[in-house]
């Protein structure tokens, strides 16, 4: 008596769609503006740290050496206060864009208000940096006891 094993039949396998389901992909507006909001980030950090490295420098922390510095140099002053000016606009700019690189729903609400706290905040050093062409102009204007 011989028996054939045979192996016992297994349930069809079903066949695989010709394409799978592709994932969405971004929006060229939207890679365009990550893509923009990415460059305005690099463009505020290199232009607010050469904002720092042209800074007159002065002798102490005292407010008479303050003026004093920026009186001393005007055009280092305003090519200065013009950088950091520009580099903190343009670091509002992409702050903007950040809540775009957030995958999923969860943090989306946190980064869109950090963003929006930093873009805030950015934007208003930005025209406080106007107070160093107002501290320079009272340094080369005033004499040093007054301007204090």
């Amino acid at each position: 008596m011989t028996t054939h094993d045979t192996p016992p039949t297994a349930a069809p396998v079903p066949a695989a769609p010709a394409t799978l389901p592709a994932t969405a992909p971004a929006s060229v507006p939207g890679r365009r503006l990550a893509a923009l909001g990415g460059l305005a980030l690099i463009a505020g950090a290199a232009l607010y740290t050469a904002g720092i490295a042209t800074s007159p420098p002065q002798a102490s922390e005292s407010t008479a050496d303050y003026i004093a510095s920026l009186a001393a140099d005007p055009a280092l002053t305003q090519l200065s206060a013009t950088l950091l000016h520009f580099g903190n606009l343009f670091l509002a700019l992409g702050f903007l864009a950040v809540p775009g690189l957030v995958r999923g729903a969860r943090g989306g609400w946190l980064a869109l208000v950090g963003a929006l706290l930093a873009t805030l905040s950015h934007a208003l050093v930005s025209g406080w940096v106007l107070f160093d062409f107002w501290t320079m102009t009272i340094g080369l204007e005033l004499d040093p006891a007054t301007a204090v």
